[in-house]
């Protein structure tokens, strides 16, 4: 068994990245403190990734599409942060106004997340507009993917806590 280092604080959420320009396995974690990045090799600590106010780090992803790698954190202060994966500089916060519990990459452009109050946002990682909505979800959101649906092409799937089913949003332009 390998142990890697990391914090005394809770782990809401555990994220892998393979970055093919250095050939570096990082594991990312969303801490109840910060997010972290590691160096799967190495067993040690890459960056801390800080500015929260409410210190919870639900969910995080990576954006390799462009030059710089990011880093995109959603948190229970209500922001979407974006970091510069590499050297750990904050690039950008968004304020979506609610707990976030759950991120989704759409496209290197947008972004959903899922929200304390049973929303889900899409939020326009450029501009820093919400541009929708959605409604329905019984309790506040645990999870949230892009799936690719067999008769309705690219889709959302959510999973809201103590919910007894799973949703399927049909997303259209």
């Amino acid at each position: 068994m390998k142990e890697i280092e990391n914090s005394n604080e809770t782990t809401f959420f555990i994220e892998i990245f393979y970055d093919n320009k250095s050939f570096i396995n990082y594991i990312i974690t969303a801490n109840f403190g910060c997010a972290r990045s590691y160096i799967f090799s190495q067993n040690k600590l890459y960056h801390k990734y800080d500015n929260n106010t409410k210190k919870e780090n639900h969910s995080v992803k990576i954006d390799n599409s462009e030059e710089i790698i990011k880093l995109i954190v959603a948190s229970g202060d209500g922001y979407i942060r974006i970091w510069d994966f590499h050297s750990g500089i904050l690039i950008k916060a968004i304020n979506c106004d609610n707990f976030l519990d759950c991120l989704c990459l759409w496209n290197n452009e947008y972004a959903f997340v899922g929200c304390d109050n049973k929303l889900i946002k899409l939020v326009n990682l450029k501009s820093g507009n919400i541009v929708k909505e959605l409604t329905g979800q019984n309790h506040y959101l645990m999870d949230i993917k892009k799936i690719v649906h067999p008769k309705y092409g690219e889709c959302l799937i959510s999973q809201g806590y103590h919910d007894d089913q799973i949703k399927l949003w049909v997303i259209t332009n």
